[in-house]
C-alpha cells in the first residue's frame, strides 16, 4: 500500500484540462447508494451482484484490504466506496457533482468511515501524486466519457508500478441496457434517461484504450451485462 499524496499548485500547473466528460454529465443526480437501498428491484438485485462481481476481480487481481489503496473515479454518491470500505480496503472516490459528493460524505459519515476520501473533482486532473495508488476503479464509467484517453492516461498516472485498473462497461448487446427497457426497470425518469445516452464500449475498445498496460483479465460478468478488464500498469 503507498500513502496518497495532494499535488501542491507548484507541482503541477493550474492551467486547465479538456474533461473527459459532456457538460450533460454534470446534470445527472439520480444518487445511486439510494437506488441500491430503496429503488426498484431490478436496480437492487444489479447493485448487489456488481458488488459481488467487483468483489471477485479484486480479489483475483490481487488487491488487498487493509492494505491497498483504491481510487473509485466517477464514484456517484459512493455505493462501491461504502462497501469496500466495510470490506477493509483503504479507499478515496472522486465525482464532479457537488450534490452527489455531499450526499456520498453524509453516507461515509454515518457508515463510520472517512468523509473527506470522497472528493470534488475532474478525472482528468486528479490530485494525487504520481504513482501513488494501488487500484483504480472505472466502473460504469467510460461508456460517460468523450475524452476516454485523458481520463485512462491520468490513471495510468496515480496508479504505482504494478497497480491494476479495473474497468467495467456495459454489454452493448445485452437487452437491460437498451433505452426502452431500462424505462422500464430503472427508477430514472425516461427524460433522464434519454439525457443520458451510454456509448458502448466493445472489449476491443479496451483493449486498445489500455493498451499501455498489461491485460490480466477480462471477459463477461453479471450474466454478461458487463464487460470487464483488470489492467497492470508495466
Amino acid at each position: 500500500m503507498l500513502p496518497h499524496t495532494p499535488i501542491s499548485s507548484e507541482e503541477r500547473p493550474a492551467a486547465p484540462v479538456p474533461p473527459p466528460f459532456g457538460d450533460v454529465e454534470l446534470t445527472f443526480t439520480y444518487d445511486l447508494v439510494q437506488a441500491e437501498r430503496a429503488g426498484t428491484l431490478s436496480e437492487r438485485v444489479w447493485h448487489r451482484l456488481r458488488k459481488r462481481a467487483l468483489e471477485g476481480l479484486l480479489r483475483r487481481s490481487g488487491v488487498i484490504p487493509g492494505r491497498d489503496t483504491l481510487l473509485d473515479i466517477g464514484c456517484n454518491s459512493g455505493p462501491l466506496l461504502l462497501h469496500l470500505g466495510r470490506l477493509g480496503y483503504r479507499i478515496e472516490g472522486v465525482d464532479l457533482n457537488p450534490e452527489l459528493v455531499r450526499k456520498g460524505r453524509e453516507y461515509l459519515r454515518a457508515a463510520g468511515l472517512e468523509p473527506s476520501s470522497l472528493k470534488l473533482g475532474n478525472a482528468s486532473r486528479l490530485e494525487y501524486a504520481d504513482g501513488s495508488l494501488d487500484c483504480v476503479l472505472m466502473i460504469d464509467l467510460l461508456e460517460h466519457c468523450v475524452e476516454e484517453e485523458a481520463l485512462v492516461a491520468e490513471a495510468q498516472r496515480v496508479l504505482r508500478s504494478g497497480g491494476r485498473a479495473i474497468v467495467a462497461v456495459p454489454c452493448p448487446w445485452h437487452p437491460i441496457w437498451h433505452p426502452w427497457l431500462k424505462k422500464i426497470l430503472s427508477g430514472r425518469s425516461a427524460a433522464d434517461i434519454d439525457s443520458h445516452p451510454d456509448r458502448f464500449k466493445t472489449g476491443r475498445d479496451l483493449a486498445r484504450l489500455f493498451a499501455g498496460f498489461r491485460r490480466l483479465r477480462g471477459g463477461l460478468r453479471v450474466g454478461g451485462a458487463w464487460i470487464v478488464g483488470v489492467f497492470e500498469k508495466r
